[in-house]
């Protein structure tokens, strides 16, 4: 039900956007509001609750995002304060976040490796992963020294498993499975 309610809110979001032409405008303000109340449990913890007044509410935000965000966002926030809905904010902004990606052909992936790939080895992944999916994409990249070498690339709920461990561990299993006669 909740991801119900926040998909409405977050379309609504997304069509007043296209029809103002601010679409990355929001996007960005949306990235900015998430990752705010992502890190800040305490503010989420205050909009969420009930025993804060939706004037205290409606403060916080004005107080935290005026003159930082488009004022369409600013508005959006307090409509989802009006209306008894601040839980749903930060999902909201998530699933703005993904429409916009989605309506762009963005796709994100994530490479993880034993070592830190340098700026060189990133761009060659991100172009070739752009390439054979037509997209652009949105690289992250993340140390996982358990790996041994290689890599392991994950776009979307596709993993690719290139690393020294998975073969490592491929060996043992046909090991395993081996009768000697």
């Amino acid at each position: 039900m909740s991801k119900i309610i926040a998909k409405r809110y977050s379309k609504a979001l997304f069509n007043l956007a296209l029809e103002q032409d601010i679409v990355d405008e929001i996007y960005d303000d949306c990235r900015g509001v998430a990752e705010f109340l992502d890190k800040e449990q305490s503010a989420l913890q205050f909009l969420a609750s009930p025993n804060v007044t939706k004037e205290k509410k409606s403060q916080l935000i004005t107080k935290s995002f005026e003159g930082k965000v488009n004022e369409h966002t600013l508005n959006f926030m307090k409509l989802l304060i009006t209306k008894g809905r601040t839980e749903y904010l930060t999902k909201c902004c998530h699933l703005y976040i993904k429409s916009v990606e989605e309506h762009k052909g963005i796709i994100k992936a994530n490479i993880q490796t034993a070592q830190k790939l340098n700026d060189s080895q990133l761009d060659s992944a991100k172009a070739k992963i752009s390439s054979i999916t037509g997209k652009e994409v949105l690289l992250s990249s993340e140390v996982q020294e358990d790996l041994i070498g290689g890599m392991v690339i994950k776009i979307g709920n596709k993993i690719i498993d290139g690393s020294v461990k998975n073969r490592l561990k491929l060996i043992e299993q046909s090991l395993k499975n081996v009768q000697i006669k």
